[in-house]
């Protein structure tokens, strides 16, 4: 624990973005962008819990630490995949 909070306070103070931090804490792939939205695609092919894709939707993906957000929105209306450092989606959010 202590090397772990060494390493976060020296890349603070160097200040190392948040990105390569997390990069080198986490023990996956990293993933790009449309590797992400593939997931999302294979995932609501084969899983009836997923939401379906909003129509006309924009998507955006964004890393935070270990794990990676994927926003579709149209309007007022969004879809949040969590999905982790290995590919699987551990949390989706809704609105309307």
């Amino acid at each position: 624990m202590r090397v772990i909070i060494g390493i976060a306070l020296t890349c603070i103070q160097l200040g190392v973005s948040e990105l390569v931090l997390a990069n080198s804490l986490c023990s996956g792939p990293v993933f790009t962008d449309e590797q992400i939205a593939e997931v999302i695609r294979r995932e609501r092919f084969v899983r009836t819990d997923l939401p379906a894709e909003l129509p006309s939707s924009t998507a955006t993906v964004r890393r935070q630490r270990c794990h990676y957000i994927y926003i579709e929105s149209i309007g007022d209306s969004s879809r949040v995949f969590i999905v982790n450092q290995y590919g699987v989606i551990v949390d989706v959010l809704r609105s309307k």
